[in-house]
């Protein structure tokens, strides 16, 4: 994973060159640049009526002569936000119009809760080497299969759980295994992290860690078993609407 990635990076960028990723992202996403000496670049995404929106004008404003990637993660750890093939298409056009690279993290593809598989950058290019590439996605893995079944189980149970408080503004993730939450009156997501893990013993990521765009929100993974959804759901429910 990680490793790819860094090789990936290394492979096309340099001291002085940028890579622009989106954000907010997992953190190691920009370390992997800084270990070729590369600046990482943020673009942040539009957070509107609890979904996540790619703003394609903003992504390109931010290239420069010195950008040489674009790192791409889609569905999106921390935000679960996943590219349409509308993205796919605006992002592709203008690495090609500007002559870039693109680095793209599909590693949660087939965690995808609005149909078999995310749509992929596969799905827009030319085909070439891509249709083996395709079949293998397609047919996938029955036990990854399974695993999506699982978290599409536990997303709805935690997701309905918190929006029911009122207190909570998010929309289920298309993708990936987290729900990157917004809760009323959370000004320092690291101290409420720590609050909650103290009042209810269950954990969760501070959006700070994630980059900009990411300090007002919580991130949970809801990869688990659902009866230990149910139970963490439960106890973050009665947490929010009595803090």
């Amino acid at each position: 994973g990680m490793q790819s990635i860094v090789l990936a990076i290394q492979t096309v960028a340099s001291a002085g060159d940028e890579v622009i990723y989106l954000s907010p992202a997992w953190p190691n996403a920009a370390h992997a640049a800084s270990v070729s000496e590369a600046k990482a670049v943020p673009v942040v995404l539009d957070f509107i009526d609890g979904r996540w929106v790619l703003d394609a004008g903003r992504l390109e404003a931010a290239i420069t002569p010195k950008t040489r990637a674009l790192f791409i993660n889609t569905p999106s750890n921390p935000t679960g936000w996943t590219a349409t093939k509308d993205d796919l298409e605006a992002i592709l056009s203008l690495a090609r119009r500007h002559g870039l690279w693109i680095i793209a993290d599909e590693i949660y593809g087939l965690y995808y809760f609005e149909g078999t598989r995310a749509p992929s950058f596969m799905d827009v290019m030319d085909a070439f080497m891509q249709k083996g590439a395709i079949a293998a996605l397609d047919l996938g893995d029955e036990f990854i299969r399974s695993n999506v079944e699982r978290a599409r189980t536990s997303r709805d149970i935690l997701c309905d759980a918190l929006v029911a408080t009122n207190r909570v503004e998010t929309r289920k993730p298309e993708g990936a295994l987290y729900a990157f939450l917004k809760i009323d009156g959370v000004t320092d997501s690291r101290a409420e992290a720590f609050r909650i893990v103290d009042e209810t013993g269950v954990g969760m990521a501070p959006g700070t860690a994630f980059g900009p765009g990411g300090a007002p929100f919580m991130r949970a993974c809801f990869l688990r078993d659902p009866k230990q959804i149910e139970d963490a759901a439960e106890r973050l429910f009665a947490y929010i609407r009595r803090r």
